[in-house]
């Protein structure tokens, strides 16, 4: 019988385990990524400047249960970098900061 770690060191950690835990991460970047398009693209006037705000809030929540948990209570397999830790908190800045800045001046068009 061959070592489980002789086995697991040949392969890229992203590729272990179920194809399903492994795809998660890159599910919730595409929709998240899909959520900004939308409140930059589908979104006007103030609905628009409080869907930017929405953004940065839910990255700050993001933010700290990534920092309370690096893996996310187990949802991950690996534990969350300090590159996706600045990541996440420069989303979050720079949504709030836009959103608060945009908040007195969204003009809303007549449908």
């Amino acid at each position: 019988m061959r070592d489980r770690c002789e086995n697991s060191a040949a392969v890229p950690l992203s590729v272990q385990g179920s194809p399903a835990r492994t795809a998660t991460p890159l599910r919730r970047t595409l929709g998240t990524g899909l959520l900004a398009l939308y409140i930059a693209f589908g979104l006007t006037g103030e609905n628009q400047v409080n869907g930017t705000i929405g953004f940065g809030v839910l990255y700050v929540v993001i933010f700290l249960a990534v920092l309370v948990s690096p893996n996310l209570f187990g949802l991950f397999q690996v534990d969350a970098s300090p590159a996706l830790h600045v990541i996440h908190v420069t989303l979050a800045v720079v949504s709030l900061a836009v959103g608060y800045m945009a908040r007195g001046r969204a003009t809303s068009y007549a449908a």
